[in-house]
């Protein structure tokens, strides 16, 4: 009796979670656009132009998506420790901004399949620190600028727990502390630090190099609630269909356009 009882609500717990979910792509084809939360500021991925236009990978995938299911596409500029938060609540349908998979997000919303891997990188003038002696970096004496709640300020904790660590909430302060003297390095993800290197407040004295070992490779997926879990099916194998060697070239391509 107990295992029919079980069983039975079982099925209705898979029967009303797919009405939910059929509810909300429903809800999204009836609103005629899809909501994609990013934070406008983690290039190559997502981030804007001279005109204050969002670009990036991220950005593009979000308009052909959205054009694959038949909607428009209406983007939300979010802080990066918003983004979980208001996709929880479902204010927006789904994470796109060069969003890192760990652990610790994972325990609260589903990400798809990687689409993309990187790495964590430092920019610095310093030689000790160009070098990636950890022994020198990981000191109180050292100042680390890395953007508040992101993967790389979980990295930098994990590895320099000893060096004074300040956050910003943007790539833009980020560098305006690294190139005013006030921090030693920048640490972020490998492609933002080779697009500050090429800033034009970089007078040649900064330089970057990875810091991350191969076997720690950082991977960039979408988000979704994981309530949605047709919807989450649904975008998974949109971007399956996308050649890994096509989105390395949308970086590239990124890169070199928007790189100053």
């Amino acid at each position: 009796m107990k295992k029919i009882i079980f069983i039975t609500l079982s099925l209705v717990f898979i029967f009303t979670s797919q009405l939910f979910a059929q509810k909300i792509i429903k809800e999204i084809q009836n609103n005629g656009f899809i909501r994609i939360g990013t934070s406008g500021n983690q290039f190559p991925f997502s981030f804007k132009d001279e005109e204050g236009n969002l670009q990036g990978v991220d950005i593009e995938l979000a308009k052909d998506f959205a054009l694959e299911i038949g909607v428009n596409v209406k983007f939300i500029e979010l802080e990066i420790d918003q983004l979980i938060p208001a996709l929880i609540n479902h204010k927006i349908d789904i994470i796109l901004s060069g969003f890192s998979i760990t652990s610790k997000r994972n325990t609260q919303i589903l990400f798809t399949d990687a689409y993309y891997k990187t790495g964590k990188a430092i920019l610095t003038r310093i030689p000790e620190i160009k070098s990636g002696n950890k022994k020198f970096i990981n000191k109180k004496e050292i100042t680390l600028i890395v953007i508040n709640n992101s993967s790389s300020l979980e990295f930098a904790k994990a590895n320099y727990p000893e060096a004074n660590i300040i956050t910003g909430e943007s790539i833009e302060f980020c560098k305006e502390v690294l190139f005013s003297g006030k921090a030693d390095g920048y640490i972020g993800d490998y492609e933002l630090c080779e697009n500050l290197f090429f800033s034009d407040q970089n007078n040649g004295d900064y330089s970057f190099r990875k810091i991350s070992p191969s076997n720690k490779q950082e991977f960039i997926g979408a988000a979704v609630s994981p309530d949605d879990y047709l919807f989450f099916n649904l975008i998974n194998n949109y971007l399956k269909k996308i050649d890994q060697k096509y989105q390395n070239k949308k970086v590239e391509e990124g890169w070199l356009k928007y790189a100053n």
